[in-house]
């Protein structure tokens, strides 16, 4: 049998079951849906238990804290790690979309810390073939559904951003083509990343370490153009910690899990 042949036969099922068993018909409906074989797959004892990764949420302390009390309170989910599972289906059935986070601003340096899960490894490998961050779409999930930091009630919408100036870091060739490639899988620009990087840096939300280059790398640098938003780069420029420059690239490699040195 094919699997549009099984695809066509499950079909048939659930229209025969929707007026005599109406949760049958919704089953095989959810399971026919974008992969909504995934939670199904993922619950299979040949795949479970056992095999499912570490995975590592930088965050704020203030957050993780909120997270686990949300979590604790929640009546429908038992552990961080089955709200996150939770959240990978969410994204990958296009219920749940990674937006604009609105602003926080704390003004002073914040203790940030991991938050650790152990979510299906499968799920995983999903959301990172759908193009993005597992642990990105686990912290943000987590923060939206429970209404923290960024995603909390009256929190500050982002500031309008406009195009600034032309920037032109030197990155090596194989580094600069990859980030206009997941840029480009993404639907984003490297301005945007770039822009998003600059407000998390401001707000004390990141860790970053300026990236060292290898000889190879070092003999072939190019320029990467960006046009990054004048006011967030003259206010990381104020900070007078990592260069506006230093701060976009390690933030592009570490959103677009690029490593330099290779």
């Amino acid at each position: 049998m094919t699997a549009r042949d099984l695809r066509s036969q499950l079909s048939t099922a659930s229209d025969r079951l929707r007026s005599t068993s109406p949760e049958l018909s919704q089953a095989i409906d959810n399971v026919l849906a974008p992969y909504g074989w995934v939670p199904l797959k993922n619950s299979d004892p040949a795949v479970a238990g056992g095999k499912d990764t570490n995975l590592a949420m930088n965050m704020r302390a203030d957050y993780r804290d909120a997270i686990v009390a949300a979590v604790d309170a929640d009546p429908l989910v038992e552990t961080v790690t089955e709200a996150v599972n939770e959240g990978f289906s969410q994204f990958l059935q296009g219920k749940f979309v990674l937006g604009a986070r609105s602003a926080v601003r704390s003004g002073v340096p914040v203790a940030r810390v991991n938050l650790n899960v152990r979510p299906s490894r499968l799920l995983q490998e999903q959301v990172r073939a759908a193009g993005a961050s597992p642990a990105k779409v686990a912290a943000e999930y987590l923060l939206a559904k429970y209404r923290i930091g960024p995603f909390a009630e009256g929190a500050t919408a982002p500031e309008s951003l406009s195009a600034g100036r032309q920037r032109v870091p030197m990155v090596p060739r194989r580094v600069r083509e990859e980030i206009r490639a997941r840029a480009k899988e993404l639907g984003c620009t490297v301005e945007d990343v770039v822009n998003e990087g600059f407000r998390k840096y401001l707000d004390g939300d990141l860790d970053l370490v300026e990236p060292v280059w290898s000889e190879q790398e070092a003999a072939d640098m190019v320029q990467l153009k960006m046009y990054p938003d004048a006011g967030l780069y003259e206010r990381v420029k104020a900070e007078r910690g990592m260069r506006p420059l230093a701060v976009a690239i390690a933030y592009l490699l570490d959103e677009f899990g690029i490593e330099a040195g290779a």
